[in-house]
């Protein structure tokens, strides 16, 4: 069998031609106008040393590739092996083709195997992206370039610097292999510790172990899928919202975040720390949604359904909440109950003032109603139109009932362990103080007041209207914490995925030995 012919390189034209030798070795020294050819590569260029034996050429001076009609490479000088079709073009190299242009110092294209890679810095442009790395390669057939090493790649939208990460120029998909930072026009910086995948023209993400900053937040998730059509994005397993300036962190099973419109909304499983001086607020919710805003007063977080609070010295439940960050002021709606210490708290909407140092203030509004255990089965109990309750050092000290005041107390005996009677007083206005938990003095205002023996009250009379005891619906630390009031099951839009990164990455090349420029210059 004959051995398959190869190729040979041919001189095409040239003014000026001699013939020389060095150390045995012929070659033939061209000068103006070079042209060389190899089936469909043309080599162009000012001078030229022609190696016909070895099937190779080097090239200075104005050094242009074409290879067929679509990629040109240009350089100020080159060493083309024609046995292995390998061009190795230095300085001022300019790769182009339809879809990209790429420039650097140092490329090496192997026509074979359609591979053009560098190792020393390199710059690559297309329509809408400008990336640049230390090194990297590129695939001419396939369209797929590889990069490693202080990877930066801009458009006008947005910055991205990696380490490792794979680019297809015909649909600008970036595939990235390790951690990863998107910073947006906008501010809003993509932190990615285990890479993905990103549509740039469509702006189309999916990536994994990361997290979304804004100025204020940090929303992260183990998945993270963002669609700019859509203008949102999507975190799941594993979510987390920080709240920078706030001290307050967030956490659930999936999270949505509407960019555009700064609301965030967490679910399945969620819960809210507020971290305090002291101790910290847990709160828990089917959702949790935070909302941002230019203005300070409009940011808040809404909670429901099924809130439950627990900080060791305050307890609650709600169907919903509203909690306004900027003076932290937290609202309570439709059926809330608060308990501190012995001490359970109603209204149809209550709302808590908090500060740094714990629960400052307390507002109950319409049908407000205290009460706390006097003992066994009898309840001191207090109602109004509304009432404030302050607190000091996290105790209730002082509740002003303002408006058809009502309250029944118990009188106990020096034990207190015996009812010795029920006081009934009827007024328009009262102020409760406490001491140890417990209503140690009380103000009337315009009161209308009996008293009631032990062996004369009855299970009806030691009762206001409305009263309940709901201490079975008390929160603990361990149910608000480890609650799981709803079965979520995934939305459709979670589970849309951007394209999969390639199953086998390209393999990056590695640094050339040293001496590699010296020795392809050696002639052999």
């Amino acid at each position: 069998m004959q051995a398959q012919e190869i190729d040979r390189i041919k001189l095409e034209k040239a003014d000026y031609l001699e013939n020389g030798q060095q150390d045995g070795v012929r070659f033939d020294k061209v000068m103006g106008g070079v042209v060389f050819t190899q089936k469909n590569t043309r080599i162009f260029g000012d001078s030229a040393f022609f190696y016909k034996k070895q099937n190779l050429v080097k090239i200075f001076g104005h050094v242009r590739i074409h290879e067929g009609d679509s990629i040109t490479i240009t350089g100020n000088r080159l060493i083309y092996q024609g046995n292995q079709k390998l061009a190795q073009m230095r300085e001022n190299v300019v790769y182009r083709d339809p879809t990209m242009t790429l420039r650097t110092d140092f490329l090496d294209y192997n026509m074979i195997e359609h591979l053009a890679y560098y190792y020393e810095n390199g710059q690559l442009v297309t329509e809408t992206n400008t990336l640049t790395s230390k090194k990297g390669y590129y695939d001419t057939k396939a369209k797929y370039a590889s990069f490693k090493d202080s990877v930066i790649l801009k458009n006008q939208d947005y910055l991205v610097e990696a380490d490792t990460f794979q680019f297809n120029t015909v649909t600008e998909v970036a595939y990235f292999l390790g951690p990863t930072v998107i910073t947006s026009s906008n501010g809003t910086v993509l932190n990615a510790g285990d890479g993905g995948a990103y549509q740039t023209l469509e702006d189309i993400s999916n990536f994994s172990g990361a997290a979304i900053e804004t100025p204020n937040y940090i929303l992260y998730g183990d998945n993270l899928f963002g669609d700019k059509t859509k203008a949102y994005y999507t975190a799941t397993e594993n979510v987390s919202l920080i709240s920078k300036q706030d001290d307050i962190i967030i956490t659930g099973d999936f999270g949505k975040y509407w960019k555009e419109k700064g609301i965030i909304k967490i679910y399945g499983n969620t819960l809210m720390k507020k971290i305090l001086v002291q101790d910290t607020l847990f709160l828990s919710a089917d959702t949790l949604i935070n909302i941002e805003d230019s203005i300070p007063s409009n940011e808040r977080i809404l909670a429901f359904h099924n809130v439950r609070i627990f900080k060791p010295d305050l307890q609650g439940i709600a169907d919903s909440l509203s909690y306004r960050t900027a003076d932290s002021l937290i609202y309570l709606y439709y059926d809330p109950v608060l308990w501190s210490n012995n001490n359970q708290m109603e209204s149809d909407t209550i709302s808590i003032v908090v500060s740094n140092s714990g629960v400052d203030k307390m507002f109950m509004d319409t049908n407000a109603f205290v009460t706390s255990k006097a003992v066994d089965d009898f309840y001191n109990q207090v109602k109004g139109r509304n009432m404030i309750a302050f607190f000091k050092q996290g105790q209730l000290n002082q509740v002003d009932v303002n408006g058809n005041g009502e309250t029944i107390y118990f009188e106990l005996e020096e034990t207190d362990s015996l009812v010795m009677g029920m006081n009934k007083v009827v007024c328009s206005d009262m102020r409760l103080m406490f001491k140890q938990q417990n209503i140690s003095d009380i103000t009337f205002y315009a009161p209308d007041g009996s008293f009631t023996p032990f062996h004369e009250i009855t299970s009806e009379s030691m009762k206001l209207e409305n009263f309940s005891w709901r201490v079975s619906e008390r929160p603990t630390r361990e149910n608000v914490i480890n609650s799981n009031p709803v079965l979520y099951q995934r939305p459709v839009d979670i589970m849309l995925k951007a394209p999969d990164v390639r199953e086998t990455p390209i393999k990056m090349l590695e640094k050339p030995p040293e001496n590699y420029e010296e020795k392809f210059l050696e002639v052999n």
